[in-house]
Formats: structure tokens, C-alpha cells, sequence
């Protein structure tokens, strides 16, 4: 009994949590709205250190989530499938993803740049720490996992859920078209609002943050599990990430508030629905169905 309560409290606490995002998120759109210029000139500075080392985080934030998928996968096959040789298919595996992920960063560092460099340092040894910590996490408290046909399906949605989130941020961007900051901080475009949709002249893709996005998208993880500690973990990762890049995206003048904003809202309140309304619908279909 007191353990079911607990998992109903814990519940109802990531329900608040997921809903606090959601108002904070709104609210600074709103803000943004009106004073997205303003903003970006008060604290824009593209060659600050904070915004330079988080934007890189958020460039490689996608290969957190990647990195736990492959070792679901692998976790999957060592328990189902009982693969010969693999051990060192799975260290391959890792490595590739790894190599994948460090080749885009390198390719958008300019190391004749201090602060390049030295973001590109610490978000390196930052990402070999995170992606050793999920590797040993998935490989020992998370190997005796139930990998049933609903698991597999859980899997899916939360893949599912990140192309989506992808499009449907790349689609806005091309709708939009709006100028980024910098472009209008140095005089070579005017200032847009966000609703004030143009195509002539010169765009930039700024509204929603594709950056944004993709940070806050390793909420797509708490899909995958039901117990309610670990969702709170992806959830506060998911607000962390987004708060953090995001803002360095303000800083460097590569957003508006209303673009990382809304960028974060999206992911979150279509988590939000995905949880509470279309998951159970599907998984209540694949569980009758077995």
C-alpha cells in the first residue's frame, strides 16, 4: 500500500512538474513577444563564454538520448537474442556514435578562438562522463529489464515523439522565416515580430530554436519507463537542458526569447499529451492484445 502511494504521489508530482514547464515556458513567450528586441540588445553578446560553451552542449545534447537508446537496443539483444560477439559489436556501436557526434561539434568549432576552445574541452570531457555514467547505469541497474512487447512499444512512441518534435520545429522554421537577432543587432536586417510572417528579404530560421529543442527532448525518455523516479529525473534533465541552452542561444544573439521559448513549449506540452492521453490509449491496445 505504501508503496503504490508513493508511486501515485511521485505521479502527481511529475504531472505538476510537466505543468510548471509548461506555464514558465508560456510565460516567457509571452514576455518575449513584447520584448524580444529589447532583450536581445540587454544582454546579447555573441562572444560570450556561457553562451558559446552552452550552445555547443545543446549541439550534442541528441547523442544523450542516442547513446541510452543503443543501449536499451543492446540490452535488449543480450536478453532476447543472445548475440555471438556482442561485446564488442555494442563498444563499436558506442564508439560510432560517439565519433558521430564529436566529428559535427569539431566541424562547427573555430579553435583559433579561445572560448571555442575551450567550450569545445569541456563539453567534451563533459559528454565522455555523461555517456560513460549511462552506459555503466544501463548496463547494471537497468539489465534486468522486462523487455516485453509493451517495453518495445514505449520505445517506439518516445522515437516517434523525436521526429516529430524535429519536424514540426524544422516546418515552423521554414514557415516563419524569421531573421535571427544578430542579423538585426548588426544592422542587416529589420527587426520581425514572430507573427509577422515574410518571405522576401532575408530570413534566417529563427523561430522556434532548433537548439531548444533538441535539449529539451531527452524528456523523450521518460516515455520509455514507468517508474515515476526515473521520469523525474528525464523531466528535470529535459527543464535543465532547455533552460540552459536556450538562454545561450539568447545570449550569443542566435535567438529571440519567443524562439526558445516556444521551441520548449512545443516539446513540452506534446510530452505532456503523449503521456497522459495517447500512450495509455496505445499501450491499453498492445497489452488486450496479448
Amino acid at each position: 500500500m505504501g508503496k503504490l502511494r508513493l508511486k501515485k504521489d511521485l505521479k502527481t508530482i511529475n504531472l505538476i512538474l510537466v505543468s510548471s514547464m509548461i506555464t514558465l515556458f508560456l510565460t516567457l513567450f509571452l514576455v518575449g513577444t513584447f520584448k524580444d528586441l529589447q532583450i536581445s540588445q540587454s544582454i546579447g553578446n555573441k562572444d560570450s563564454f556561457y553562451g558559446v560553451l552552452f550552445d555547443y552542449f545543446g549541439f550534442v545534447a541528441p547523442s544523450t538520448y542516442a547513446m541510452i537508446i543503443v543501449c536499451l537496443t543492446f540490452n535488449f539483444w543480450k536478453q532476447k537474442k543472445k548475440l555471438k560477439y556482442i561485446l564488442p559489436l555494442e563498444v563499436l556501436t558506442y564508439l560510432l556514435v560517439v565519433g558521430i557526434f564529436t566529428y559535427l561539434l569539431i566541424d562547427d568549432v573555430d579553435f583559433k578562438k579561445t572560448n571555442d576552445l575551450w567550450s569545445f574541452v569541456i563539453n567534451a570531457l563533459v559528454y565522455l562522463s555523461i555517456y560513460a555514467i549511462i552506459i555503466y547505469f544501463f548496463n547494471s541497474k537497468f539489465n534486468k529489464i522486462e523487455y516485453n512487447k509493451e517495453f518495445a512499444f514505449r520505445i517506439i512512441i518516445a522515437l516517434v515523439f523525436i521526429l516529430l518534435m524535429t519536424l514540426t520545429t524544422e516546418v515552423l522554421k521554414n514557415i516563419f522565416n524569421r531573421p535571427r537577432p544578430r542579423s538585426v543587432l548588426e544592422g542587416d536586417v529589420i527587426y520581425r515580430e514572430w507573427w509577422n510572417i515574410s518571405y522576401s528579404g532575408v530570413g534566417g530560421k529563427s523561430f522556434p530554436s532548433g537548439h531548444t529543442t533538441a535539449a529539451i527532448l531527452i524528456i523523450s525518455m521518460a516515455l520509455i519507463f514507468k517508474d515515476q523516479k526515473i521520469k523525474t529525473m528525464f523531466i528535470i534533465l529535459g527543464l535543465s537542458q532547455a533552460i540552459l541552452v536556450g538562454m545561450s542561444r539568447v545570449v550569443i544573439t542566435a535567438h529571440f526569447l519567443s524562439d526558445i521559448a516556444m521551441g520548449a513549449l512545443i516539446s513540452t506540452t506534446f510530452y505532456l499529451l503523449t503521456e497522459e492521453l495517447i500512450m495509455p490509449k496505445i499501450l491499453r491496445r498492445v497489452n488486450h492484445g496479448k
